[in-house]
C-alpha cells in the first residue's frame, strides 16, 4: 500500500493515540511495534505534538509504502507494521527550489544537479513556528508570570553519485528535534522551569551495484540515534533562606549497522536475500538531581548502559505461478546476543485473481521483536525507555493470519480484510510505578503478558478523476492478559477502540483551486479510574502520635482500564489556491483543524464542587486555523 505524508494514518486498521499525539497503533500493537525506515535506516520515535504536520517533509519523499498485515520477509524485528519511506535522489537535470512560510511551519527545499549527469543532491530545512506565537501569548495572558513554548526542526539531505551505469552511491543524513519549554515565576520568591526535548539523528552510506545477469546488490553502513531529555529547575526564596532543586532525566538508544543484500529475477520468480549486523547501545535511563538550601547540598546520580549485538538474515521470493495465482514467501531470522535465542519467522501470502476484477488474498506470518518500549503517558507527553531483550526478558512474539477480498468497479476499488493476531512476552509497568519513581526499570515491569487482536477492515477508494478519496471502517477488539495485573483476568488494551471511521476527500474545484477534507471518528479508548474513595489514616511511624487523626484519601479501582472515554471525532478542511507564473508557481493554503470545535478528551480528573465529587474532562485543541504561502521556482 503506497501512501505519502500522513495519509496512511487514516487507513483502516491504523488507530490514533491520545489527543495531542501523532503516534499510531496498528492492530492492537504499541508504537514500538511499528518499524519506520527512512532510506532503509530505522527511526525509533517519529512524533510531533498535535499531529498537525507530517514528521517528514513531503517534498523530499519519492515513495512511502505501508504494510500492516503481511510484510515481506526483508522487514523484520517488529510485530505490527512497517512504514518504508524512500527519499528523492535529487533532480539530475535541473534545479528546483521551494520556500514556504506559514503559521505552523516554514521550510526551504532545493534539489538539482551538482555535477552534470553524475552528482545530484537535495536538502530540506524545516522549522515549526508555533513558538513565535505561543511564547508571547502565554506571557501576556499571565502578566509575565508564565511562559510556554513548543517548536521543532528537521533537516533532510541526500547526495547521489552515478559513477557509471553499473555503480551508484548515495549519502543520506537526517536530523530532527522537538523542544517543549515551560517557565513559571512569581516576582523574586519563586521560579520553576521545565524543558523537554527529543529527536533523531540518522545517516547512511549506500553502494548499489548492477551486475551482469540481472543481479542487483546493495551494501552500506547505517547509523541511528534517538534521545529524550527532561530537565527541570525550581528556586524558592523566603525569609532570608533559599532552596534550589535541579534534575534531569535522559534516555537514549543508538545503532551502528552494517548490511548487504541482493536481488535477481528469474522470469516468473523474483528472489531477494540479505544479511545485517547491528551494534546496539542502550541507555534506558540516566538520572541526575541536585538539591541545595541554605545549609547543605545533596546530589543523586544514576545511569545504566547496555550494549548488545544483533545479527539478521532473510530470504524471500515472489512466484507468479500463472495468470491467477501469485505466492510470496520467505523467512527472517535474528540472533540477539545475551539471550541465547535465535528467532525464525516464516511468512507466506497468497493472491488469487478471480473473474470480474476481483482478488482473494490470505497470509500467515510470525514476527519477533527483541527491543521493548516502556512509556509513561501521564500528561500526554510520553517518557520513553527503550530496553533490550535479555536472559530475563524474552523477545516479544506475534502470530497473525489474514483473509481478504478486493474488487474494482469502474474507478472505485472495494476491499475487506479480516485478521486475528496473538502476541506473547509483552511487558507493562507495574501499577503505581513509572520511570520517575523507580530507579531500576527491571524492578518496575510485569512480564509474560499476552495480547489478542481481531477485527474486520473495510475500504472504498477512488484514486482518479477530479474527485478522489476513500471511506474506511474498522471493527476490532484488542485485549491484554497479565498474570499479576487485574487478578489475571483479561482487560481491554488502552487504545483498543471498537469502531473507527475515516473519510478522506479531495476535489479540483477549478484549474487553480483545490479542496481537501478529512473526518475521523473513533470510539473512546480505555483508562484506569477509581470507582470508590474512602478515608484512610495517614500513618507515620516516625510521629510520636502513631494513631493521630490525620487522614488522606484512599482509592479503589476495581480493574485495569475500567473506564471508557468519550468518543473522538474531528473535521479538518483545507483550500489551496494556485497561481502559475511565467517561471514559477505560487500557492496559498488556508486550513482549519477541528472545524466544528469538538472538545475531544485529553485527560480526566475528579473535582469536588458543592459537596459533590464529579468527573471532568479536559480538552486542549479547539478549532485551529492555519495559513501558509509557498513559492516554487
Amino acid at each position: 500500500m503506497s501512501k505519502t505524508g500522513k495519509s496512511f494514518q487514516l487507513m483502516p486498521g491504523v488507530k490514533m493515540g491520545d489527543e495531542g499525539s501523532s503516534v499510531f497503533y496498528v492492530r492492537g500493537g504499541t508504537p514500538d511495534q511499528n518499524l519506520t525506515l527512512l532510506d532503509d535506516v530505522p527511526l525509533y520515535y517519529v512524533n510531533h505534538i498535535g499531529g498537525f504536520l507530517s514528521v517528514f517533509d513531503i517534498s523530499t519523499i519519492k515513495k512511502a509504502t505501508f504494510y500492516k498485515g503481511y510484510f515481506p520477509p526483508r522487514y523484520g524485528g517488529r510485530l505490527s507494521s512497517v512504514l518504508d519511506i524512500r527519499l528523492k535522489d535529487g533532480n539530475i537535470k535541473q534545479t528546483k527550489k521551494e520556500f514556504t512560510f506559514g503559521t505552523l511551519a516554514s521550510k526551504y527545499f532545493v534539489e538539482g544537479p551538482i555535477i552534470e549527469d553524475k552528482l545530484s543532491g537535495m536538502i530540506s530545512v524545516r522549522r515549526c513556528n508555533i513558538d513565535l506565537f505561543l511564547r508571547p501569548l502565554t506571557a501576556m495572558s499571565s502578566n509575565g508570570k508564565e511562559v510556554s513554548s513548543y517548536t521543532f526542526y528537521d533537516i533532510t539531505s541526500k547526495l547521489t553519485y552515478s559513477k557509471n551505469p553499473e555503480n551508484k552511491y548515495s549519502l543520506m543524513i537526517y536530523s530532527g528535534m522537538d523542544k517543549l519549554f515551560f517557565k513559571e515565576k512569581d516576582n523574586i520568591s519563586y521560579y520553576n522551569s521545565l524543558r523537554n526535548k527529543w529527536g533523531n539523528l540518522a545517516g547512511a552510506i549506500k553502494w548499489i551495484h548492477f551486475s551482469s545477469g540481472n543481479w542487483v546488490s546493495t551494501s552500506g553502513i547505517k547509523f541511528s540515534k534517538f534521545y529524550r531529555i527532561y530537565a527541570g529547575k525550581e528556586v524558592i526564596h523566603a525569609d532570608n533562606a533559599s532552596y534550589t532543586s535541579k534534575g534531569s532525566f535522559c534516555s537514549k538508544i543508538g545503532d551502528l549497522i552494517f548490511y548487504s543484500e541482493g536481488s535477481k529475477s528469474f522470469g516468473n520468480f523474483d528472489f531477494r536475500t540479505g544479511i545485517e549486523s547491528t551494534i546496539h547501545k542502550f541507555t534506558p535511563s540516566a538520572i541526575q538531581s541536585n538539591e541545595q538550601n541554605s545549609v547543605q547540598i545533596s546530589d543523586t546520580l544514576y545511569s545504566n548502559q547496555l550494549n548488545t549485538l544483533e545479527l539478521k538474515a532473510y530470504a524471500e521470493g515472489e512466484w507468479k505461478i500463472n495468470d491467477r495465482l501469485n505466492i510470496s514467501s520467505g523467512f527472517f531470522t535474528i540472533y540477539w546476543k545475551g539471550t541465547d535465542n535465535i528467532s525464525f519467522d516464516p511468512r507466506i501470502a497468497l493472491n488469487y485473481s478471480l473473474p470480474r476484477n476481483s482478488t482473494l488474498k490470505a497470509s500467515y506470518s510470525i514476527n519477533h521483536q527483541f527491543i521493548h518500549l516502556l512509556s509513561n503517558n501521564s500528561g500526554g507527553f510520553p517518557v520513553d525507555l527503550w530496553i533490550p531483550s535479555s536472559s530475563n526478558i524474552p523477545p516479544e512474539r506475534s502470530e497473525q493470519i489474514t483473509l481478504g477480498y478486493a474488487k474494482k468497479i469502474k474507478v472505485v476499488r472495494l476491499s475487506a480484510e479480516a485478521y486475528y493476531k496473538k502476541m506473547t512476552n509483552l511487558i507493562y509497568y507495574k501499577p503505581g510505578l513509572n520511570v520517575f519513581n523507580t530507579l531500576k526499570w527491571e524492578d518496575a515491569i510485569e512480564q509474560q503478558g499476552q495480547g489478542y487482536s481481531k477485527g474486520i477492515e473495510l475500504l472504498a477508494e477512488k484514486t482518479s478523476g477530479k474527485h478522489t478519496g476513500w471511506i474506511g471502517y474498522t471493527l476490532s477488539k484488542d485485549t491484554r492478559v497479565f498474570e499479576i495485573l487485574n487478578s489475571g483476568n483479561t482487560f481491554p488494551f488502552k487504545y483498543g477502540r471498537l469502531h473507527e471511521i475515516n473519510l478522506v476527500y479531495s476535489a479540483e474545484l477549478s484549474e487553480d483551486i483545490s479542496f481537501s477534507a478529512n473526518w475521523v471518528f473513533a470510539s473512546g479508548n480505555h483508562i484506569t479510574l477509581a470507582t470508590q474513595s474512602f478515608p484512610v489514616i495517614d500513618f507515620n511511624p516516625y510521629n510520636e502520635n502513631y494513631f493521630g487523626t490525620t487522614f488522606r484519601e484512599g482509592h479503589y479501582y476495581g480493574g485495569v482500564n475500567n473506564f471508557k472515554t468519550a468518543s473522538y471525532h474531528r473535521l479538518d478542511i483545507g483550500f489551496n489556491f494556485k497561481k502559475q507564473l511565467e517561471k514559477s508557481e505560487r500557492n496559498i493554503y488556508l486550513g482549519f483543524y477541528n472545524l466544528y470545535n469538538r472538545k475531544n478528551p485529553y485527560y480526566y480528573y475528579f473535582k469536588t464542587k458543592n459537596g459533590n465529587r464529579n468527573l471532568f474532562q479536559y480538552s486542549i485543541f479547539p478549532i485551529i486555523p492555519s495559513v501558509s504561502f509557498t513559492y516554487n521556482w
